[in-house]
């Protein structure tokens, strides 16, 4: 298994691996393979693997006369930068805190999909109430270590 050697693909395997047993646990895990490995890849998102789980969908490196490509997973780059997009919309994250994290293909996608999605459409296609019938969001409180 080639990924083993690459840090980046590990991660990004042991991100769906996650997500796969976290679907089995929760019993969502269905019985149609193709679909359930979308499903997979959308709950990375969902778990919060997002960034990992985009970056690791297309990789283009190149370095003198060379250059590769290669897409993982089982949904493509751009719909993990559209999942990505909705869930960074959803909790209020501005899109430019987020884009930095993302490789250059990656970036642009997750901004295009930002930029194409209506908000209130996204509340009625999620069947979300309005933002001001939310409940609060608790504020997160990390003791320092000493």
């Amino acid at each position: 298994m080639k990924q083993l050697a690459d840090p980046v693909a590990i991660v990004g395997v042991l991100c769906h691996e996650v997500a796969h047993a976290w679907r089995d646990y929760q019993k969502l895990a269905g019985d149609d393979r193709a679909i359930e490995e979308q499903l997979t890849d959308l709950t990375t998102v969902y778990l919060g693997f997002g960034i990992l789980s985009a970056n690791v969908s297309y990789r283009y490196r190149s370095a003198a006369k060379e250059w590769s490509h290669h897409q993982t997973g089982y949904l493509p780059v751009e719909s993990m930068c559209f999942l990505l997009a909705t869930q960074a919309m959803i909790c209020g994250i501005p899109p430019k805190k987020l884009a930095c994290w993302l490789e250059t293909t990656q970036r642009a996608s997750f901004l295009r999909a930002y930029d194409a999605v209506d908000f209130e459409e996204l509340l009625v296609q999620l069947g979300l109430p309005p933002p001001d019938d939310w409940p609060p969001v608790r504020e997160l409180v990390v003791d320092p270590i000493d």
